[in-house]
């Protein structure tokens, strides 16, 4: 059959049409995909945590996000126009409206801080406004973008820095006493006048440089520096110690210092520190240790010369009983009697001689003038020797070793003074337990090193306590004596930590609150030659 074809002038018009209904659907799809991107963008604009706003070339507000509307508490009807600066702070109010009136006339992007109202809380809170417009090829402005971001947070934080540094410049210019900002290798930044004064030094030599605490240090006492700085970084706290400085004119000048590590975020940390004058301290304590030893040697020669006395009292008492037989019951009793009331008196002036004793070896200590007289003993000997001593002394009470068994152990010491300290621990020992509780006496080995130890059930130290226990002068409140004498002035202890670190060792104790306390010192083996 023949093939028939539509005249050329319908073609045209058909594929016109299909043409139009392309081009139709194309529009729809792009209006579609329009209004997704405008409500796409809508809802990243109502979702992120800045406020924004729309306004036209004349300034007349269009648009706000929802953050905006929920910050206020507000609807469009009332921040519109220039309502808006109705939430303003009325401090701030007058600024923002010339502002944004400014960036009207001029064409201008601006940005300002005030502070708005939360509409629930009536609190203000600091803002950052910035506004931008939007030209044209021909340089007109079609319209005004603008943001707000809570800044409020940084305003308080740079408030309190302000005020902060207010506080310490307040302090630094007080001159009560001597403040310094410097870092760990030595170099001081600032330094107030106080301290320039304690050390002698100039704002000029501060300024060149030429202040360096570490060259204030006297070697002795760089290692101690060194301690402080490593525990510093662990804790962030330069806690108190005492060394010297050296001055300017190279006096020594004793002082205490304390401080904080300063942390800057891309910078070395910075030592805030404060420097007391310790001078006036140091001349009372001189002057206070002096007073002791003059006044224990004047205390202690009647005291020898009373025990002297009794001595003799109690010799010729007892060949004057010798003589007397056969005894009536009444001369007996009598010079019973007599035998306790002076082995009283002497026990007495025994306990006297014993404080003054720890009163001139305190003045010695303070001194530096407590001298040793060390050689190559047996520590073991000296324990049991002691322990056997104190037995004499208090034979009511049961004192039990645990000594190594066929075993010398060589020391370098002064056996005086370490009797002193094994005396001292063991006497203890007895005064904080009841009489029927035994005292236990040791000496354990560890490598090279010798541990004694006396332990007790007695009342036991709070961690507190134990930190303290060391402490010249101190005694443990609310723990009360359990047996002997209550007598002391609560330096023991004191003495028998500086004689023990005088032969390299240690001291420490161990307590629980309720179960007993153990008191131990090591110390190291002597090498045999």
């Amino acid at each position: 059959m023949p093939r028939f074809s539509l005249p050329r002038r319908m073609q045209k018009r058909r594929m016109a049409a299909r043409n139009l209904m392309q081009n139709i659907t194309e529009c729809r799809q792009a209006e579609k995909a329009l209004r997704e991107s405008r409500e796409e963008l809508r809802v990243l604009i109502d979702t992120i945590p800045q406020f924004v706003w729309v306004a036209s070339s004349d300034g007349y507000p269009e648009y706000f996000n929802q953050q905006f509307y929920t910050y206020l508490n507000a609807t469009y009807e009332q921040i519109t126009g220039e309502r808006w600066a109705n939430f303003v702070h009325p401090d701030d109010r007058q600024k923002a409206l010339d502002t944004w009136h400014s960036a009207i006339q001029t064409g201008q992007s601006y940005d300002i801080e005030f502070r708005m109202r939360e509409g629930q809380t009536g609190e203000y809170l600091w803002f950052l406004v910035r506004g931008t417009p939007l030209i044209n090829q021909q340089g007109r402005i079609l319209r005004w973008f603008g943001t707000c971001t809570n800044i409020d947070e940084k305003k308080r934080t740079e408030e309190a820095l302000r005020e902060s540094e207010a506080r310490f410049r307040a302090l630094l210019e007080s001159n009560l006493i001597g403040i310094t900002l410097a870092d760990q290798e030595g170099t001081l930044y600032e330094a107030n006048d106080a301290f320039l004064s304690l050390v002698g030094y100039t704002r000029e030599d501060l300024a060149a440089g030429r202040v360096q605490w570490t060259a204030m240090t006297p070697p002795e006492y760089r290692v101690l520096d060194i301690q402080a700085l490593e525990e510093m970084q662990t804790t962030g706290v330069l806690h108190p110690f005492e060394k010297e400085y050296v001055t300017k004119e190279g006096k020594r000048v004793p002082v205490l210092i304390g401080g904080t590590l300063f942390r800057r975020p891309v910078s070395p940390p910075l030592i805030l520190a404060f420097v007391v004058d310790l001078t006036a301290n140091k001349e009372i304590d001189r002057q206070k240790d002096l007073m002791l030893s003059m006044t224990s040697h004047e205390l202690k020669t009647p005291l020898s010369a009373l025990k002297g006395t009794l001595q003799l009292i109690q010799l010729r008492a007892k060949r004057l009983r010798s003589t007397v037989t056969p005894q009536p019951p009444e001369v007996n009793a009598f010079f019973d009697d007599l035998s306790e009331r002076l082995a009283a008196c002497a026990r007495q002036v025994d306990v006297q001689t014993h404080l003054i004793n720890d009163l001139l070896d305190v003045s010695r200590i303070t001194a530096n003038a407590l001298e040793l007289e060390q050689e190559h003993c047996d520590l073991v000997t000296i324990v049991r020797e002691t322990v056997k001593d104190l037995r004499m002394v208090a034979p009511e009470r049961q004192l039990l070793l645990a000594l190594p068994k066929h075993t010398t152990v060589q020391v370098f010491a002064d056996q005086a003074r370490l009797g002193q300290v094994v005396t001292n621990y063991v006497t203890n020992a007895i005064r904080y337990s009841c009489s029927d509780q035994p005292v236990h006496i040791g000496l354990t080995i560890q490598e090279n090193t010798a541990r004694v130890w006396v332990r007790d059930r007695g009342p036991g130290l709070s961690p507190e306590a134990q930190k303290q226990v060391w402490q010249r002068f101190h005694k443990a409140r609310g723990v009360s004596i359990q047996s002997g004498s209550g007598k002391g002035l609560g330096l023991g202890l004191s003495i028998c930590q500086t004689l023990i670190a005088q032969h390299q060792g240690e001291v420490g104790v161990e307590s629980t609150p309720g179960e007993g306390s153990t008191f131990w010192f090591t110390l190291p083996i002597a090498k045999h030659t």
